[in-house]
């Protein structure tokens, strides 16, 4: 930006410098070709008194600046004459052979009265304002060229401005794409570091579950074994029970059936009461037993339980990381879509800027084709007034 207003700067500058040298030159011209209007004013006036004073040159009496007229202001013999007419040192003498101009001499480069004069007055007259008017002509010439090449050098100036300015949008509206597209390469970057974020966090969640999961399953392994022990250990119980219950029978029956031992019947019918005893406690233990596999069905179940939880937490963890990662993709998706329409929109307007640029190029150059052929057709017709001047010119010396 810096480059591109110091680029503007300069190219004002070089306007400006521009300008002041064509305005100085139109100035100028203008006072030379007032100079030479004033001179040629001043030459076509001293022309016209000379030609009227002229008129009669000779020996008249009433000439400014007769032959030999005693009341001419420079007479022919005065002595005070500053151009007398005999002197052999007069600069202008009457009569004299050496004379520049003589009166009447067949010699005379202007004489007054010969028919072989080589300068008439009248010839000198047309001819100054021939040359007054082909002096105009070409100053007029001079003073067209000159405000149709100061003309052409402003539509240059203009041209270069609008071109500058025409760049420093280009630059500037590639600077623009340039931050915008950062932008949305830093936002991609932002979105997928985000993205790699919560795909750690998933990660991590799911080897948490893993890992509670393990720890439940070791838990629940756990109390399964304390379980079986607890029903080996009432197992045991039960079977020492049985053998203490044995035992003291044993011994009760021992005690009891001493004096029935004698008796066969009585013997018998103890042996079928131990008997009931053994069977109620076959079938006390086979309870206990059915208690603990109960138990041990029911400890299996909330394994199953507790792991079917596990495996659903684990699915809607896995469900909600594939949810984030939709939703992660999709925002990609339309930050890559945003990007892509605002990258089409910096093309466009980029294209519409140079579009612009090339249509005020055409103004331009159409503007200066038209200054150049007004300035030939301008030139065609100097020239054809010269030559128009010039021919009249020559038809009057010719005449």
């Amino acid at each position: 930006m810096t480059l591109v207003t110091a680029h503007t700067h300069m190219t004002q500058v070089t306007a400006h410098t521009h300008m002041t040298q064509v305005t100085a030159h139109t100035l100028m011209t203008q006072v030379t070709a007032h100079t030479l209007m004033t001179q040629v004013t001043a030459h076509a006036l001293m022309t016209q008194v000379t030609a009227h004073t002229l008129t009669d040159p000779g020996n008249s009496p009433h000439s400014h600046d007769p032959g030999n007229s005693p009341r001419s202001y420079d007479p022919g013999n005065s002595p005070h004459s500053h151009d007398p007419g005999n002197s052999p040192h007069s600069h202008d003498p009457g009569n004299s052979p050496h004379s520049h101009d003589p009166g009447n001499s067949p010699r005379s480069r202007d004489p007054g009265n010969s028919p072989r004069s080589r300068d008439p007055v009248t010839a000198h007259a047309l001819m100054t304002q021939v040359t007054a008017h082909a002096l105009m002509t070409q100053v007029t010439a001079h003073a067209l060229l000159t405000q149709v090449t100061a003309h052409t050098l402003m539509t240059q100036v203009t041209a270069h401005a609008l071109m500058t300015q025409v760049t420093a949008h280009a630059l500037l509206t590639q600077v623009t794409a340039l931050t915008l597209m950062t932008q949305v390469t830093a936002h991609t970057l932002m979105t997928q570091v985000t993205a790699h974020t919560l795909m750690t966090q998933v990660t991590a969640l799911t080897l948490m579950t893993q890992v509670t999961a393990h720890t439940l399953m070791t838990q629940v392994t756990a109390l399964t074994l304390m379980t079986q022990v607890t029903a080996h250990t009432l197992t045991t119980q039960v079977t020492a029970h049985a053998l203490v219950t044995q035992v003291t029978a044993h011994a009760l029956v021992t005690q009891v059936t001493a004096h029935a031992l004698m008796t066969q019947v009585t013997a018998h019918a103890l042996m079928t009461q131990v008997t009931a005893h053994a069977l109620l406690t076959q079938v006390t233990a086979h309870a206990l037993m059915t208690q603990v596999t109960a138990h041990a069905l029911l400890t299996q179940v909330t394994a199953h339980a507790l792991m079917t939880q596990v495996t659903a937490h684990a699915l809607m963890t896995q469900v909600t990381a594939h949810a984030l990662m939709t939703q992660v993709t999709a925002h990609t998706l339309t930050t890559q879509v945003t990007a892509h329409a605002l990258v089409t929109q910096v093309t466009a307007h980029a294209l519409v800027t140079q579009v612009t640029a090339h249509a005020l190029m055409t103004q331009v150059t159409a503007h200066a084709l038209m200054t150049q052929v007004t300035a030939h057709a301008l030139l065609t017709q100097v020239t054809a007034h010269t030559l128009m001047t010039q021919v009249t010119a020559h038809a009057l010396m010719t005449q």
